[in-house]
């Protein structure tokens, strides 16, 4: 048996959060603290209490971490969504040499036509 406990979660954020919260309760069969929630999401305790309450929104970083329940954090947030292909071309940038960064960059410019002559 699951048993709910009430909240007075402020704000899009919180009731969000709390809503997600609730969610994970019920996927887990049972109760689990919002600690167990917080340490789940990567974030602080204290910081979870915060954003329920509306008295703190999520930085970017938290953020992200936020997304692993759903991508509408970054609207409720006002943050832009991440662009899947750029988190690709980061990696990739990330693994290459200088030279290689360099190409890719060349070879990127020569590619939307902004490359400049000489």
């Amino acid at each position: 048996m699951i048993t709910f406990v009430t909240t007075r979660a402020k704000g899009p954020v919180g009731e969000w959060i709390w809503g997600k919260y609730l969610d994970w309760l019920k996927s887990e069969g049972g109760y689990k603290s919002q600690a167990e929630f917080a340490r789940q999401l990567g974030i602080d305790r204290a910081l979870l209490n915060q954003y329920l309450n509306g008295r703190q929104n999520p930085s970017k970083a938290n953020a992200e971490k936020l997304a692993a329940l759903g991508p509408e954090i970054y609207d409720l947030v006002g943050i832009p969504r991440p662009d899947p292909a750029l988190e690709q071309l980061e990696r990739v940038f990330d693994m290459a040499t200088q030279e290689q960064k360099e190409e890719i960059i060349r070879y990127a410019l020569h590619l939307v036509g902004t490359l400049e002559d000489g």
